[in-house]
């Protein structure tokens, strides 16, 4: 299965409410749409597809700026089945149970062994928009909130949960806007490891070598078995690094031979 969001088509006459098209991908290379779905309550400037994630037959889509008991740009995430026949089904409406106006929960989504993770890049930390992912176990019919993961370090504006990606037992979280040594909007990468209860405990800060002001790094993450990838579009750049036990290892830097300044390269990656 492939999922592809659109979070700026128009459903009905709510402009900006955003869709998902699902696709099933054969083994022969071809690809066919199975369904266009949107929030079952799409209103106007929701963004609904800003992020999605699909695992095994659950498709999560983000809808970061959705209103949420009148609180504008709280956001939410929306969770489908898709079933054997084809036929998508909605299943739940996640949102943060301590959700504030601005919050932007469901900015990113990542899902693996039945774990859901919900980037809220504005999510208030004593009181400072520091940003927050919310972790969920997803069941048959609705997804059970497991654990709120902040940094520890957290300040205004840090934007923790930019991005998210999970392999494994390993939750990877961007906050692209981190002040590295006085440099302003450097950007890190928080690791932690998730236990079979639930619990999780803090493995590793990652932050580039060679980091500058505005180099947003952590933007984009990505996973694969130990392997992580680390966008930084003010960089021009992007990172690999091996997950161990204890930390991260950097591996290289990848930038385009023919790039140029503001091409934005590391604005999105994937192992």
């Amino acid at each position: 299965l492939m999922a592809v969001g659109a979070w700026k088509t128009k459903v009905d006459d709510h402009k900006d409410a955003g869709s998902a098209y699902v696709y099933r991908v054969e083994s022969n290379g071809s690809i066919s749409l199975l369904q266009k779905v949107h929030a079952p309550d799409a209103f106007a400037h929701n963004y609904f597809g800003h992020s999605v994630s699909i695992s095994g037959d659950i498709l999560a889509v983000g809808a970061y700026s959705a209103k949420v008991s009148g609180k504008k740009w709280a956001g939410a995430v929306y969770l489908f089945r898709v079933e054997g026949d084809g036929a998508v089904s909605f299943i739940d409406k996640v949102i943060a149970e301590d959700g504030e106006q601005g919050a932007n929960f469901g900015y990113s989504v990542s899902q693996s062994g039945g774990v859901l993770a919900v980037g809220a890049r504005n999510a208030k930390v004593s009181g400072k928009k520091a940003g927050a992912v919310y972790l969920y176990r997803v069941g048959r019919m609705k997804a059970s909130f497991i654990d709120k993961v902040v940094a520890k370090d957290g300040r205004k504006t840090d934007q923790f949960g930019i991005s998210v990606s999970q392999s494994g037992d390993v939750l990877a979280i961007g906050a692209s806007k981190w002040d590295v040594d006085g440099e302003q909007n450097t950007g890190a990468v928080y690791l932690y490891r998730m236990g079979s209860d639930g619990a999780v405990s803090f493995i590793d800060k990652v932050v580039a070598e060679d980091g500058k002001t505005n180099d947003y790094f952590g933007i984009s993450v990505s996973q694969s078995d130990n392997l992580l990838a680390v966008g930084a579009s003010g960089a021009e750049a992007a990172y690999l690094y091996r997950v161990g036990s204890m930390k991260a290892s950097f591996i290289d830097k990848v930038a385009a031979e023919d790039g140029s300044a503001d091409n934005q390269f590391g604005t999105s990656v994937s192992l």
